[in-house]
C-alpha cells in the first residue's frame, strides 16, 4: 500500500508521513531494501524530498530509530505496574518480547545498523522505572546490596534479548512455548542477584 506524504504544509507533518512509510515499508520488505529510491516511490515523492526532510539516508534511519525507541519505550511502561519488583521486571521481560512480536520492523531497526539499544533506551522512562524495581529489591531485602542496578539490569535486558533473537530466528521448535522459555531463562538469571535467604 503506497502512503503519500502531504508535499505541502508543516516539515514536521511531512516528515512524519515519510517515517510512518518508511516503518510500513521495513515491515513489508524488510530493512535491507530501504533506499532513499525504494521509499520515495513508496510515498510517491522524489528522493530529493527525502534528502530535503532528513538530510540523506542517516537522518531518516535516525528518526526511524528514535520513533521505535519511543514505541518500545511505552510497551515496557504499560508493565510498570505497583506490583512487587520480581513481578515487575518480568513483565518488562514480557512487554520487551510483545513489543518485538507485534512491530518486528521497529525491532529490526533498533537491532540492526550498529545501534545501540541500550544507549537509546537510557534517557527513557521506561529504562528508569526498570533500574528503580531492582533498587526497590535491594531496599526490601530481595537482590543483594551490593548490586549494581545498571549492571544487572543490563545482563537480565541481554539475556532476554538474547533468547528473542534465538526465536525470531526459528533456532527454537515451532510448536514449543516461547514466553515460558524466555521466562525461565530470565528467572534463573533474577536469582544471581538475590539474596542468599531468598531463594533457599
Amino acid at each position: 500500500m503506497t502512503l503519500t506524504p502531504p508535499l505541502g504544509g508543516e516539515v514536521a507533518a511531512r516528515r512524519e508521513a515519510v517515517v510512518k512509510a518508511a516503518l510500513a515499508f521495513v515491515g513489508e520488505s524488510g530493512l535491507e531494501a530501504l533506499s532513499a529510491r525504494s521509499l520515495a516511490k513508496q510515498c510517491g515523492i522524489s528522493t530529493m524530498a527525502i534528502y530535503s526532510l532528513f538530510g540523506g539516508m542517516p537522518g531518516l534511519y535516525e528518526a526511524l530509530a528514535a520513533r521505535a525507541t519511543d514505541l518500545m519505550n511505552a510497551y515496557i511502561l504499560d508493565a510498570n505496574t505497583a506490583l512487587p519488583p520480581l513481578d515487575r521486571l518480568r513483565g518488562f521481560a514480557r512487554a520487551y518480547r510483545l513489543f518485538a512480536l507485534e512491530h518486528p520492523a521497529a525491532f529490526e531497526l533498533l537491532t540492526r545498523r550498529g545501534h545501540s539499544l541500550v544507549v537509546a533506551m537510557r534517557d527513557r522512562p521506561s529504562y528508569a522505572a526498570y533500574l528503580a524495581a531492582i533498587e526497590q529489591g535491594k531496599a526490601e531485602g530481595l537482590f543483594r546490596p551490593e548490586l549494581d542496578a545498571g549492571e544487572f539490569g543490563d545482563i537480565l535486558w541481554a539475556a532476554a534479548h538474547g533468547m528473542l533473537t534465538f526465536e525470531l530466528s526459528g533456532t527454537y521448535p515451532a510448536a514449543a512455548d516461547h514466553e515460558a522459555r524466555m521466562m525461565r531463562g530470565f528467572d534463573l538469571l533474577l536469582v544471581t542477584g538475590m539474596s542468599p535467604d531468598r531463594y533457599k
